[in-house]
């Protein structure tokens, strides 16, 4: 037996916020991190630059505006239960609300086609399907600017690479990035996996960041990344990422692929969970 009902009009409803939350408010726990680097920082001009982040949430919350002119690219990562059936009811309602958000509250259109006419509403979106063994619907999204979008890569490594070696790599590519994307930074990091596989998986690892905890690996790479001073907005005060989750892959023998997923500081995300 298939779900034959899922309930639209929820759907577009809490899209519809947490979409518009995204783009005028920060998550609580980004602000609670910001808030403690400031706290924490011995560096004058770092606390200066920090609290810039945070004056801008304010007023952009305060006036509904966007946190950055930017209002990016929409992807939509959609994890669904057993026996679900309802992904064209899905694709429809998500972008009928974002088209409806980016009009209403007149946020930028920052997709175009390929003739160079932008396209109203900021569409079409991406979606990625995952099933689960959960009994709700859950659906987690980027707001993906094209700054850092531009500084996301895709490393071919050989595959005899160590893992000095992938670290190297990857402190060399925000190296050669610089301030470009926007920092400071946060990075989701896929090592292994097929080409399609790594990028996808770097994506959802920008998703899953963990603000709080990391691994040893992970604050390894941050202390390296930050150890180039790009600093915040590029100014070479203070930490040049502020957070990034690695995941592994296993990977053919003739193959090392790693993806780097980059966001900018303004790291504008939501997610959503639904009883179908």
């Amino acid at each position: 037996m298939y779900y034959s009902y899922m309930d639209n009009e929820k759907l577009y409803i809490e899209v519809s916020k947490a979409l518009k939350k995204a783009n005028i408010k920060h998550n609580t726990d980004y602000i609670d991190l910001i808030q403690r680097e400031i706290d924490e920082s011995k560096c004058s001009k770092e606390r200066f630059f920090l609290r810039k982040i945070i004056k801008n949430e304010k007023i952009a919350s305060f006036n509904n505006t966007p946190l950055c002119q930017d209002t990016g690219i929409l992807n939509f990562y959609i994890y669904f239960p057993e026996k679900f059936d309802s992904f064209y009811d899905i694709e429809n309602t998500i972008t009928e609300a974002v088209k409806d958000i980016y009009i209403k509250n007149s946020f930028r259109d920052s997709v175009r086609d390929f003739s160079g006419k932008k396209i109203e509403g900021n569409l079409p979106c991406s979606f990625l399907y995952f099933p689960t063994k959960q009994k709700e619907l859950t659906i987690k999204f980027l707001v993906k600017g094209g700054g850092s979008e531009n500084v996301s890569t895709l490393l071919n490594m050989l595959p005899s690479s160590n893992i000095d070696d992938v670290i190297e790599r990857i402190v060399e590519h925000f190296k050669s990035i610089s301030d470009r994307g926007c920092p400071p930074y946060f990075a989701g990091i896929c090592i292994g996996g097929s080409m399609e596989t790594s990028v996808v998986s770097s994506r959802i690892a920008l998703l899953d960041i963990d603000l709080i905890n990391m691994d040893e690996l992970e604050k390894k790479v941050l202390k390296r990344i930050n150890a180039l001073d790009v600093g915040v907005f590029g100014t070479g005060f203070g930490k040049t990422a502020l957070g990034l989750k690695i995941v592994k892959k296993p990977f053919h023998i003739a193959s090392l692929f790693v993806a780097i997923s980059v966001c900018c500081h303004q790291f504008r995300r939501g997610i959503i969970r639904l009883k179908i």
